[in-house]
């Protein structure tokens, strides 16, 4: 009676782990696909980007149309404080 119940129990646990294996196929595929899916994402959301991105006109920093020295810049600096002190615009 024990040997049949140990055959019983014994072929019950290798059905379950054959069945238990039989249905765990790993799908034969590259470990960088995963990856390269996440970087065509990110591609593709850049490109969006871009597209809805304002364009804003570009501003020179240096807006005199000929150098100058430094006491003429003083001296504009100078006019441009005694003006707004005044409260009159000076040129």
């Amino acid at each position: 009676m024990l040997l049949r119940f140990c055959l019983y129990i014994s072929s019950f646990v290798i059905a379950l782990v054959v069945s238990q294996t039989s249905g765990n196929d790993t799908p034969k595929c590259n470990p960088s696909d995963r990856s390269l899916s996440y970087l065509d994402a990110a591609l593709d959301l850049i490109i969006k980007a871009k597209g809805f991105y304002p364009v804003c006109p570009v501003e020179s920093a240096n807006k005199t149309s000929s150098p100058m020295d430094c006491t003429e810049v003083l001296r504009n600096e100078i006019m441009k404080v005694a003006s707004t002190l005044s409260g009159r615009i000076v040129e």
